[in-house]
């Protein structure tokens, strides 16, 4: 049976005079009142317990508990997580709650999410890769399950060699690992950067420049707006009005920068980076590297099923590029992004 609110019960406890005309509408609004209190007073103790609690709320747990809220995640998701904080910090350290919170963070889709980490012995040197381990979350999967796990010994189907042959300081380490969120189909979550320029249109002669007083000029003129680095920040200039200050021996950013602009490669925001990496930093194991967020627009891009080489890192992919034909190309597949580390 529903409650009934003080101010449909507070005529039954008046006496006579105050049960009709005036002093019941008096009364009424005292009702009003007193169910006002008792509102704010089951609010606050909602607050406290997540399935109840009103999206602000959960809000303000949820960075209690360091959980972070997801992008396009529904509030009963977030509920359900700052519910089950504590149960998830215990299993800290482990890839499923490095999956689960990556997958949570995307939400209201369900990629197919992979946490993979290679082990080596440091008892050689230069340390010598032992095995591959593969923590994957298919697309669309409950991630109230398991994650499907493979172990795949070094040199076999599995393996996993990002730089052997373009090692960085500390490539070697004990334990490097990586995680990697598809963005494909129905499942996409985030898209590929647009093309700079996109979404403007040339209009002019043959020539995109001619000379004018004895410089380059445009020729024909540019209408539309198109991509601009930077977008949705905001420049603090220093007092000094420069960007830039040299520090140590080196240059850095004077002023300061507000707001949130463009990540590279991804047609979403800076955050969305920043987000998965708080997430790989808070989750992963103590001693683990994570030496690459990586976002993957093709579904069959890195394959526990397949070996060095092909889909998988071939041992290049320490550099950005590497050397082939006297000239300079890139190291790592072109579908996919690549974000920074987390030590």
């Amino acid at each position: 049976m529903a409650p009934v609110g003080f101010r449909d019960r507070i005529r039954d406890m008046s006496p006579a005079m105050l049960k009709d005309g005036v002093g019941e509408r008096e009364m009424y609004c005292f009702g009003l009142g007193l169910d006002a209190v008792m509102a704010k007073r089951t609010a606050a103790l909602d607050a406290r317990r997540p399935p109840y609690a009103q999206h602000d709320a959960n809000l303000v747990t949820a960075g209690d508990r360091r959980i972070i809220p997801g992008l396009t995640e529904p509030p009963e998701s977030l509920a359900s997580r700052v519910q089950h904080a504590f149960e998830t910090w215990q299993t800290a350290g482990h890839p499923r709650s490095v999956l689960g919170q990556s997958l949570g963070y995307v939400l209201a889709k369900t990629p197919m999410v992979r946490a993979i980490a290679t082990r080596f012995d440091p008892a050689t040197h230069p340390p010598t890769r032992v095995s591959t381990q593969w923590d994957t979350y298919p697309e669309g999967r409950d991630i109230a399950a398991e994650p499907v796990h493979a172990y795949c010994a070094a040199g076999g189907a599995g393996d996993w060699d990002w730089d052997s042959l373009s090692p960085i300081t500390g490539s070697f380490g004990f334990w490097s690992g990586y995680l990697v969120l598809y963005s494909v189909g129905a499942q996409a979550w985030i898209g590929a950067a647009p093309v700079w320029g996109a979404g403007t249109t040339y209009s002019g002669s043959g020539y995109y420049s001619t000379v004018s007083g004895g410089a380059y000029e445009l020729a024909g003129s540019y209408s539309g707006s198109g991509e601009v680095w930077g977008t949705g920040t905001t420049y603090i200039p220093a007092a000094s009005g420069y960007y830039s200050t040299v520090s140590g021996g080196a240059y850095e950013l004077a002023g300061r920068y507000l707001g949130d602009g463009r990540a590279w490669g991804v047609d979403g925001n800076a955050s969305v980076g920043r987000g998965l990496q708080t997430i790989a930093a808070q989750f992963k194991p103590a001693n683990m590297w994570v030496r690459a967020v990586v976002v993957s627009f093709d579904a069959t891009l890195f394959d526990p099923a397949q070996g060095v080489g092909g889909v998988n890192p071939d041992g290049t992919w320490g550099q950005w590029s590497e050397v082939s034909g006297g000239a300079y190309v890139q190291a790592r597949s072109t579908s996919a992004v690549y974000g920074g580390e987390v030590e």
